[in-house]
C-alpha cells in the first residue's frame, strides 16, 4: 500500500512528507524517505530511523531489510522491532545447510545415471556384486581414506549395504540428500509457487521477494514494477557443485550449454564431465514464450545458486 504520510522525528526536530510503502504490521511500517527506509509506529513516530535500502513488514517480531544497494545477499539481515540485527541471510544459509530433515544421516543416494557398481575390494579392479541403480539409498557402514576419481569426481571408497548385500562403492557419485527427494521437492518447486517469508520493497519501482522454503532452498526474486525486468536466484545450501551438476545433468540433460567457465562450448548438458571451468555454467532454457539463461555457480562461501 502507497499513500502519503507526515512524519515528525523527535530527534531530529525535522516533519518529513514520505511515502509509506508497506502497511502496518504489528504496530510497525516501513516508510521510504530521502532513498533510505525506517519504521514508523501509527502515530507516524520514527521508531526505527531510516538507514535502510529495503524493507519488510514486519511478522512475528522479525523484518527482513536490506543494509546496502549492491544486491549481494550479505546484505540482507533479519531485524526485530527495535532495528537490531538477529541473524543474517549467511546465517539463514548455514542453518538450511545442515537441516536434520533434509539431510539423510546413515543413508546416502545414488546419483550416477547409469548406476553405481558395488565392488568386493577398494578398486575399480575389485569383482562387482552388483549395480545400484539411479536414485536409490543405501546405507553407509564405514568411510575410508582411500581416494578415487572418475569422471571428473573427486571422492572415497565407502563400505555400503545395499538389499542386504556389502560392498565397496565410489563416493562421488552419493549424495546426502536423496535424488527422488530433490527432484520431486525441490525442482518441481522451482518452476511452481514458494510461499513468501518476507516482501521486501526496494524502491518506488522495485519490489524483492525473499522465500525460504521448508525444503532448505532459498529463493529471492527481484521485479521491477510495471514491467518485465526479473531477476530470481536460487541458493541450494545443503548441496555441493559437484551434486548440483550430477542432479541437472540427469534432470536437463538436453539443455544446451552455452559456457563452461569463460569457455564457449554450445553443446547439451548430457556431453558435459565435472568439473566446471570456474565453477560456472551458463545453459540456455527454452520455452514457447522465451529464451533466458540460467548459470550454475558457488558463491564465496561454498554454497549453490542457480540465477535465471
Amino acid at each position: 500500500m502507497k499513500h502519503k504520510v507526515t512524519l515528525y522525528n523527535e530527534n531530529t526536530r525535522q516533519t518529513y512528507t514520505v511515502e509509506q510503502t508497506g502497511s502496518y504490521t504489528e504496530n510497525l511500517a516501513p516508510v521510504l524517505i530521502n532513498g533510505k527506509f525506517g519504521y514508523v509506529d501509527p502515530d507516524n513516530q520514527f521508531v526505527i530511523e531510516p538507514r535502510f535500502w529495503g524493507a519488510s513488514d514486519f511478522n512475528q517480531g522479525i523484518a527482513v531489510v536490506c543494509l546496502e544497494d549492491s544486491g549481494h545477499p550479505e546484505e540482507i539481515v533479519y531485524i526485530d522491532n527495535k532495528g537490531n540485527i538477529v541473524k543474517t541471510f549467511l546465517d539463514v544459509l548455514k542453518e538450511n545447510a545442515t537441516k536434520e530433515d533434509i539431510l539423510m544421516k546413515e543413508y546416502y543416494s545414488v546419483m550416477a545415471s547409469s548406476g553405481l557398481q558395488m565392488r568386493s575390494r577398494l578398486n575399480s579392479n575389485g569383482e562387482r556384486i552388483m549395480l545400484i541403480p539411479f536414485g536409490e539409498k543405501v546405507k553407509v557402514l564405514r568411510k575410508t581414506d582411500i581416494p578415487m576419481k572418475a569422471e571428473g569426481l573427486h571422492g572415497f571408497w565407502y563400505l555400503v549395504e545395499y538389499n542386504g548385500q556389502q560392498g565397496y562403492v565410489f563416493s562421488g557419485f552419493l549424495s546426502r540428500v536423496s535424488i527422488k527427494d530433490f527432484y520431486k521437492d525441490y525442482f518441481s518447486k522451482w518452476f511452481g509457487e514458494f510461499t513468501p517469508e518476507a516482501k521486501i520493497y526496494l524502491e518506488y519501482n522495485m519490489v524483492k521477494y525473499l522465500y525460504n522454503d521448508p525444503s532448505g532452498i532459498i529463493y529471492i526474486f527481484a521485479a521491477e514494477i510495471e514491467t518485465d525486468n526479473t531477476v530470481a536466484t536460487m541458493y541450494i545450501p545443503h548441496i555441493s557443485l559437484q551434486e548440483a551438476f550430477w542432479f541437472l545433468k540427469n534432470y536437463l540433460p538436453e539443455l544446451m550449454v552455452l559456457k563452461v567457465g569463460d569457455d564457449d562450448v554450445r553443446t547439451k548438458f548430457k556431453n558435459l564431465n565435472y568439473p566446471i571451468n570456474n565453477g560456472r555454467i551458463k545453459l540456455c532454457l527454452e520455452s514457447e514464450i522465451d529464451i533466458s539463461d540460467m548459470i550454475i555457480s558457488e558463491d564465496e562461501f561454498g554454497y549453490v545458486k542457480i540465477i535465471y
